[in-house]
């Protein structure tokens, strides 16, 4: 009983994600409304209650999803090995974002959320700094610091515009691309 209770919890709650998102398509999260969202995710008004407080906290669960994924990829090696293997940790991190592509391009894109992408930049860099450290020792740390916000910027505006060509080029490109940066 209690797993499918959870699988019924799990299911309204990714309706409800996929509905904000569809709607973020054209209309930014603070236009919102949660008779929108709950119209779109073909629930109840009331359902959306059970599970949220409004849409900002559907989209905050979003994010938050994504962030922890990205800390998975990024921290599953230490800074060293992360500096030796730049490519298979850039390739895993793009095949992440071309797996997740659409709900990328709708927090990315124009009604997307700001503060998505300084959160990412600021979690990447401080990763980043790390790694710089390991491959390049001699540097002091106010270089480092601007060398990882220089270093991971550039890998999110890479991002922007490969989400805006409908990931066109293969993830391999773009890792060579940005651990050759690096």
């Amino acid at each position: 009983m209690h797993d499918t209770q959870d699988r019924r919890v799990r299911r309204t709650r990714k309706m409800l994600q996929d509905g904000l998102l569809s709607i973020m398509e054209h209309k930014h999260v603070d236009d919102i409304t949660v008779k929108e969202l709950a119209e779109a995710a073909d629930v109840a008004r009331a359902t959306v209650y059970v599970h949220y407080r409004d849409p900002r906290a559907v989209l905050e669960q979003i994010q938050q999803g994504i962030y922890q994924d990205i800390d998975a990829i990024i921290t599953k090696r230490t800074p060293a090995e992360m500096a030796a293997e730049a490519e298979t940790v850039f390739k895993e991190l793009f095949e992440y974002v071309s797996e997740n592509r659409e709900r990328f391009m709708v927090l990315m894109g124009e009604f997307g959320d700001v503060s998505f992408s300084v959160e990412l930049l600021s979690r990447c860099s401080d990763y980043a700094q790390e790694v710089l450290h390991c491959r390049y020792p001699q540097l002091e740390r106010p270089t480092l610091l601007y060398s990882a916000e220089f270093l991971v910027g550039g890998c999110i505006s890479v991002l922007n515009r490969w989400l805006q060509n409908h990931c066109a080029e293969d993830t391999i490109i773009l890792a060579r691309v940005a651990s050759r940066i690096m």
